[in-house]
């Protein structure tokens, strides 16, 4: 618990506190304000340096608030005004509401250690100097309509009972709320970020990032690192571009994940060494070049239905599949020049990794690569057309299952023999003899004409000749 400097309980008490302030900054510390304030009618009759009133009607923003209001509901307001000089508020306690409206920081406003007690709302705010945003709140902090500037040391750290809402507000630098606890719902929705946000080591309820449709515009972002953060619910990403480097790093996805509208333009986009518990759901997303997901693991089902990739590098390597993973759309076939790559995942028994509708028969393009899998469930390609397909080093102890559409895919032995003992496995003895005439085809590229190989690359070319290798 703070131990107090002074208990501001009267306007008269707050009039000598201002006029303690000569000096170049405006310095509350150690202050506990629990009386009505408005900031404005106190200047009106104290007139402070280096406090300006907007008196201009078309500018000034009031509040009607009663001496009623007043007595049931103190606030500390503070509207119209232009601060020529730095505004501190360190370790400081407010009892009764906040609201700044209509107000300017030439210098910067910062708030370090301060505690809210009661709802905080920011509207038509603006910082013109590197600002400092570090407090705690048992309600809901509201900024609306501002334009704030604040500080790059990376260690702005707000800790929120309730919801922290940012609507149609502009930030001039980089938002670094790293460690931060929202344990309601942080949500930035029509904001312009001029750089980037960071999250990371936060706990957060909900996360909602997001452009209105109504909204003509769509919400840019240089960076988002949510690197090793914590969300309870829900993520929803809507009309979002994110220019730059997309890190979530060893975050924790408790509930579901929407991205609607996304697109991953950076080449970094990484939900590596992730934990997810529930979904994924993508709806008209698209990554241009590249989206990792390395090393996560994932316990629900996945689904990649609504996800533009067609020239992008997807990689599941090394990921925990716990559950169903979907790729392609189940009625339209989906274009995919890129690369998807399993390698080293581990597929459990009961889950299903399902790529459906890659390409058409006139268009075998992109490569799909599970070196070294372990699949204890099923993989299930249905009406995909790949120019390159890869099984070397897997273990299969559940079950892989197609349509005869990977021929052309299959480049060496391994994965050839792989896929024949899956065919023989449900009796699909017509796939199985092609992947047998694949396998021997590709078994006698490796051998050469030396005399150590000359005698086995013989009987295979005999048994070509006589029979095309058992399968006429």
């Amino acid at each position: 618990m703070n131990e107090f400097i002074e208990v501001i309980k009267t306007t008269e008490d707050f009039i000598k506190l201002l006029t303690k302030n000569p000096g170049e900054n405006l310095f509350f510390a150690h202050h506990k304000f629990e009386c009505d304030i408005d900031l404005y009618s106190i200047l009106e009759k104290n007139p402070i340096k280096g406090i300006r009133l907007i008196k201009d009607v078309s500018k000034v923003q009031r509040m009607e608030r009663t001496k009623e209001v007043q007595e049931l509901s103190p606030c500390f307001y503070c509207a119209n005004l232009i601060f020529e000089k730095n505004v501190l508020f360190n370790n400081s306690y407010f009892g009764i509401h906040v609201h700044f409206e209509n107000v300017t920081f030439e210098q910067g406003v910062n708030f370090q250690l301060t505690n809210f007690n009661k709802d905080v709302t920011f509207r038509d705010v603006a910082t013109k100097a590197m600002s400092f945003i570090g407090f705690k709140s048992k309600s809901s902090v509201i900024m609306s309509d501002c334009r704030l500037t604040l500080n790059d040391r990376g260690n702005c750290s707000v800790e929120i009972e309730k919801d922290f809402l940012i609507t149609n507000t502009k930030f001039n630098s980089d938002v670094d709320l790293l460690h931060s606890t929202v344990k309601g719902q942080l949500n930035f929705s029509d904001v312009i970020f001029e750089k980037g946000l960071n999250i990371s080591g936060s706990k957060i309820g909900q996360f909602i990032l997001n452009s209105s449709f109504n909204n003509e515009t769509r919400t840019e972002v240089d960076s988002l690192n949510m690197v090793e953060a914590e969300f309870f619910s829900q993520i929803q990403f809507t009309k979002i571009t994110f220019k730059g480097i997309f890190n979530s790093k060893g975050a924790i996805f408790r509930d579901n994940l929407f991205l609607d509208h996304v697109d991953f333009r950076g080449k970094k986009n990484l939900f590596i060494h992730a934990v997810f518990h529930k979904g994924i759901d993508f709806k008209n997303a698209k990554v241009e070049t590249s989206l990792s997901f390395y090393g996560s693991t994932f316990n629900n089902t996945i689904n990649f239905k609504g996800l533009d990739f067609s020239k992008a590098r997807l990689s599941f390597a090394g990921t925990h599949i716990r559950s169903n993973l979907w790729i392609g759309m189940r009625d339209n076939d989906t274009s995919f020049y890129g690369k998807l790559n399993f390698q080293g995942a581990t597929i459990y028994a009961g889950s299903v990794v399902r790529l459906v509708n890659l390409n058409n028969r006139n268009e075998l393009e992109g490569k799909v690569c599970f070196k070294n899998t372990l699949v204890n469930g099923l993989i299930d390609f249905k009406h995909v057309y790949l120019k390159e397909l890869d099984f070397l080093g897997a273990i299969v102890q559940g079950n892989i299952q197609d349509d005869n559409t990977l021929s052309s895919a299959i480049k060496n032995r391994s994965t050839a023999r792989i896929l024949k003992h899956e065919a023989k496995k449900i009796n699909n003895m017509i796939s199985a003899i092609s992947y047998h005439k694949i396998e021997m085809d590709n078994y006698d590229k490796e051998l050469t004409w030396t005399f150590k190989d000359v005698g086995e690359r013989t009987i295979l070319l005999l048994n070509k000749i006589s029979n095309n290798y058992g399968t006429s």
